[in-house]
């Protein structure tokens, strides 16, 4: 504090007092900051699950109007001849058949796509993020009973 001078006070009596009011001033700042800023959105989780089902032509797996983020999707079928569509805030992120995400899902780690030991149709997508809206599904061209699927992911509320 060099140039405030008090009649018998020294520079080292007022640090204290110093100190004092730029911490109250930082407080202040602060709150008026927070106050401003957009507050976070709580993030809440759903999950979408179905087992032994009988799809003739579509299955809606996710249909939400809010940001979010994919955490896993699991898609087990006995048959490979099935199509999947992902669409985020309006723009196809995926879509594809099965043979299509089997052909380039070696070395990725987002998307997978194989045949198992018992010969399943495995297909596993994660990660993916909107901001406004996303949905997907599965299509089939003949009636296909998908043993499995499995979505589950987080809407920001």
């Amino acid at each position: 504090m060099k140039g405030v001078r008090r009649e018998g006070v020294s520079d080292e009596a007022l640090l204290p007092i110093a100190l004092v009011l730029a911490e109250e001033i930082g407080r202040e700042i602060g709150e008026v900051v927070a106050e401003r800023l957009p507050r976070p959105r709580e993030a809440v989780t759903k999950t979408f699950r179905a087992k032994s089902v009988l799809v003739d032509f579509e299955l809606d797996i996710l249909n939400v109007r809010c940001g979010g983020r994919l955490r896993e999707l699991l898609v087990v079928s006995p048959s490979p001849d099935f199509r999947f569509v992902f669409v985020a805030d309006g723009v196809a992120r995926l879509d594809g058949d099965f043979a299509e995400f089997m052909a380039i899902s070696e070395g990725l780690t987002s998307l997978s796509a194989f045949q198992s030991a018992e010969g399943k149709y495995v297909f596993h997508l994660k990660g993916v993020r909107w901001l406004s809206e996303a949905m997907c599904f599965v299509r089939v061209r003949q009636p296909i009973r998908f043993d499995h699927v499995f979505a589950m992911w987080d809407e920001f509320v």
